[in-house]
């Protein structure tokens, strides 16, 4: 295991086995035996790596009671997003006498508030290797799926998470556990567009409350992704009624899962409900304040946009550009989230871009999964198109585009809706 440890520092630290064998004054093939694990590594290398990488060399046996129930508790944590209560717990382990099991596990899902190693896929394939080839304990198995699927939760590789929840589910023996994993599970279901089959699952998840020790959490989670379906299929007054749970609580630290998803309900309550309980400057002073956390940034940016198609709605142009720039300064996207299309369309619609406009409504609706992401949307451009097209006097693409709007309207709310 201490091979393992070893391997797994260097690639935190970002360096080759070259890079890392000369920084310590031994050959690649030195290394690589202790990466191995067929060289144990010398005390000289383990001096050096405590002194550079401040990284334990002593370690027990056996855990003790204790520590296994905190490790445990420390896996809840993430399990809620709660990295303010999991670094809490992992800094009180840490000044512990830990088995190097232990200890691993607190350097992996330690390293996972510096999002930026997600990007890199030389751990995950390291992890992947462990989970194969090594005969490793029940615990370190656990952890290495929580980095996993927090992992590709980051890289929005949402299938790839929900594979993972799967496998985490099958492989752990607590039923706590179980019900937080399963709890996720409709999370990334929601992230895929499965909102049918959302709808007739959540109410029967419902009863898994009784099997967490976090109730609220798992209330609060339920509340949030009920009021997003109920939104979803246009029941307005039903998602405000579950959405407007979430923003009332207080108890949510600015580090955690719970108040982004208090910041993402706050922006949709905005947005689509006539609710009275939030304003505007309410949610710029989160974003302001909260935007250097790349946490916080990954999750909400399809959101913000979405509020800011709402500030240009009211006219508020420069501020929609504005909140854009500053979370567009924080972001790498590989292809553009529907909402920043429809956000988009609706500025170059408002400053009368018509050309434009026409390109924007066919990078939208060149794929079906934009329309199916949010139908509202879609109705909404298919209106904006008839306007423009009937400004132009050219009525054959103006009904072409009503007829759009109604195979949309009756595909995903039904005959009678609001297309």
């Amino acid at each position: 295991m201490i091979g393992i440890l070893i391997k797994f520092k260097r690639l935190v630290v970002g360096y080759d086995m070259k890079k890392f064998a000369d920084s310590e004054h031994i050959s690649v093939a030195h290394l690589s035996n202790i990466e191995k694990g067929r060289r144990c590594p010398s005390i000289e290398l383990l001096l050096s790596l405590e002194a550079r990488y401040s990284m334990k060399i002593n370690f027990v046996e056996q855990d003790s009671p204790q520590t296994i129930k905190e490790l445990q508790e420390s896996f809840q944590a993430l399990y809620r997003g709660d990295y303010v209560q999991f670094e809490h717990v992992r800094e009180k382990l840490l000044r512990k006498e830990l088995s190097i099991d232990a200890y691993f596990i607190l350097e992996l899902l330690g390293s996972i508030v510096k999002p930026e190693i997600f990007e890199d896929k030389k751990v995950i394939r390291f992890l992947d290797q462990i989970l194969e080839k090594e005969a490793c304990s029940e615990s370190v198995k656990e952890a290495i799926y929580i980095y996993e699927i927090i992992s590709a939760n980051f890289n929005r590789e949402i299938f790839q998470a929900i594979e993972i929840c799967q496998i985490a589910i099958e492989n752990n023996k607590s039923s706590e556990n179980r019900a937080y994993l399963s709890i996720l599970m409709l999370l990334f279901q929601w992230e895929t567009g499965m909102r049918s089959q959302l709808l007739k699952e959540l109410p029967e998840k419902r009863d898994l409350v009784h099997s967490v020790s976090h109730k609220d959490y798992f209330i609060d989670m339920w509340n949030y992704l009920y009021g997003q379906c109920m939104l979803y299929y246009g029941f307005t007054n039903e998602a405000t009624h579950f959405l407007e749970k979430i923003v009332s609580k207080t108890i949510y630290t600015t580090d955690s899962e719970g108040f982004i998803r208090q910041c993402i309900s706050k922006i949709l309550l905005f947005s689509y409900t006539t609710s009275s309980t939030i304003n505007k400057e309410e949610i710029l002073e989160d974003i302001s304040v909260n935007i250097a956390n790349p946490h916080f940034t990954k999750e909400i940016e399809p959101y913000i946009y979405t509020f800011a198609t709402v500030l240009i709605e009211q006219g508020k142009c420069d501020k929609a550009i504005n909140l854009i720039s500053k979370i567009e300064q924080r972001t790498t996207k590989k292809r553009k989230h529907p909402n920043q299309l429809f956000y988009e369309f609706m500025l170059n619609f408002h400053n009368k871009q018509h050309a434009r406009c026409l390109a924007l409504s066919e990078d939208y609706f060149l794929d079906e999964g934009n329309v199916a992401n949010n139908p509202f949307q879609g109705v909404d451009i298919c209106k904006m198109m008839i306007q423009i097209y009937e400004k132009k006097k050219q009525y054959k693409n103006a009904t072409n585009w009503g007829k759009r709007a109604i195979k949309i309207s009756n595909t995903y709310f039904g005959c009678k809706s609001l297309a």
